[in-house]
């Protein structure tokens, strides 16, 4: 028995700056910084045009303009706006972007402390403006109308295109065949290539995530999504570099490698909807196995079904897989087959799962996952040999059986919360960010092999007892008299492991002092095997 426990708790970082005043910065007037994100309602994408004012919010007048900033970061557009305040009082944040409508925000600093630089607000989502076409304007324009020669026009798109740092291949440039799949999209960019078990490498570099619509939602079972979204609902597919999720925002972040992600962007009509799918069959097997003294005359079959529901911010999705074919693959489009590839043997395996993702704008977002597997895996191999030898040929026979069994189950959750603003007119800026996993593995396992020099080919006439005359404790009549040796050898073995592991972080400001923080990382392990 083999069993650990790490428990690791850190209190870090309870830190209070003093500074000096002089009289000039006595007499000197404070000001509050006043910040929030902006974004689109439907999207939660940064606006670019942004326009914003600060106003009295009891008659509308003119106070300052506002400070805005706009930023890619992962690939997404974020903006935020900065308002700087003179004195407590209400006020309104009149927000304008070309495309949108005009929102006003009201908000209200009953009072300036001391202490406290900044302050946040909840974030603000703008509405598209209705599109309009008044009828005046179309008569006109049925008017003016103007009869041309007939125009062909013809457009070639191009397949990929860097925007900023980011590589960018556009779905429909590339011709696919009907029903095609997202693995036999991804094939066919320049410069990518699929391996078996859904790694992915762009241009020689391993892609660490794979994303959907940019989240972290089937990178733990990227076959998932490489075997089941249709290819005619993909836009587009981004390739760039991001920040780790673990290091983001700590000290490490500068001295941490970036990760390379590729993000599988859906278009507008999919971004909301249920995808199923499900294949089956079943065939028939020519011949039969030797195992274990039985005959094995199981039909190969495969049975897989799938369903996914997904938004913007929320997704579930449910699968289940079951076969006895050692194999999970297609035939490869270069004219391999798989099954080459796969492992001697037969593997009767049956898998159940589950994922799912839930957010509530940047405040809260949720994700776990859980997978069962059970497998039966049997394996034989029979040999005989003959060696030529001046005083006489002698023969060889040998076997070996293998059958193991393996039960796995795999969950792991993800929480993260931000909440801005004050809570309980006590705190600020809340960060908690928790992952917890657990794997446990129950595995058996038994094997029998023998083999044997004869002086004679007298195995042949034992048929099938042959393996058992090798295995028998007492040799028999006939391996005393032609058997040169022998050697025989019986296995079992079984055992089991759980493996948990919890990895939490918290921080959390005063409500009014922005010199005090506190802040909490914890890590718990647990390992045991016997």
């Amino acid at each position: 028995m083999n069993k650990q426990t790490i428990i690791a708790f850190l209190l870090a970082l309870f830190s209070m700056a003093t500074y000096g005043q002089t009289d000039s910065t006595k007499t000197k007037k404070r000001e509050l910084s006043v910040y929030t994100s902006v974004a689109d309602h439907l999207t939660h994408d940064g606006i670019d045009s942004l326009k914003a004012t600060l106003l009295r919010a009891a008659d509308s007048s003119f106070v300052d303009t506002v400070h805005v900033q706009s930023y890619k970061y992962n690939d997404k557009l974020h903006t935020y706006v900065d308002a700087s305040i003179k004195e407590a009082g209400k006020y309104l944040l009149r927000l304008e972007a070309k495309g949108y409508q005009t929102r006003f925000t009201p908000f209200e600093i009953q009072k300036m402390y001391k202490r406290e630089s900044y302050r946040e607000l909840k974030p603000i989502y703008l509405h598209r403006a209705k599109k309009s076409s008044p009828k005046g304007e179309l008569e006109g324009a049925l008017d003016s109308t103007t009869i041309m020669d007939e125009v062909v026009v013809k457009a070639t798109k191009l397949k990929f295109y860097m925007d900023g740092d980011t590589l960018v291949y556009d779905a429909d440039a590339f011709s696919m065949a009907e029903g095609s799949m997202l693995d036999a999209l991804i094939k066919k960019l320049p410069g990518v290539e699929l391996k078996g078990g859904g790694e992915i490498t762009v241009n020689g570099r391993k892609v660490d995530a794979l994303l959907l619509n940019g989240k972290d939602f089937f990178d733990s079972d990227r076959e998932l999504l490489l075997d089941n979204m249709p290819s005619y609902m993909v836009k587009d597919i981004r390739s760039y570099e991001r920040t780790p999720d673990n290091v983001k925002g700590t000290i490490r972040e500068k001295t941490t490698q970036k990760e390379m992600v590729m993000d599988v962007r859906l278009k507008r009509d999919y971004n909301t909807a249920w995808l199923a799918n499900a294949e089956g069959g079943i065939g028939k097997r020519f011949g039969s196995q030797e195992d274990f003294g039985e005959t094995t005359k199981a039909p190969p079959f495969l049975g897989r079904a799938f369903a996914m529901r997904y938004s913007t911010n929320s997704r579930i999705a449910l699968f289940a897989n079951v076969n006895n074919l050692s194999d999970y693959h297609t035939p490869g489009e270069k004219g391999e087959w798989s099954p080459l590839r796969q492992e001697r043997g037969i593997t009767t395996s049956y898998t159940l799962g589950a994922n799912g993702l839930y957010e509530k704008g940047e405040d809260f977002r949720y994700q776990g996952s859980i997978k069962g597997t059970y497998a039966d895996s049997k394996e034989a191999n029979h040999t005989a040999s003959e060696t030529f030898l001046q005083g006489g040929n002698t023969y060889g026979r040998s076997f070996f059986t293998r059958r193991s069994y393996d039960a796995r189950l795999n969950t792991d959750h993800s929480i993260r919360l931000r909440k801005s603003g004050t809570l309980w007119e006590t705190f600020k800026g809340l960060y908690f960010d928790n992952d917890v996993s657990l794997e446990y593995l129950h595995w058996s396992n038994y094997s029998n092999s023998a083999s044997a020099t004869l002086a004679e080919d007298v195995a042949e006439g034992w048929g099938k007892a042959w393996m058992d005359s090798l295995m028998t404790p007492y040799a028999g009549n006939l391996l005393r008299r032609y058997a040169l040796n022998r050697d025989t050898s019986r296995r079992h073995g079984t055992g089991r492991h759980i493996n948990i592991n919890d990895y939490g972080f918290f921080n959390v400001s005063p409500a009014h002092n922005d010199y005090i923080n506190f802040m909490l990382n914890y890590n718990y392990y647990f390992y045991d095997r016997y």
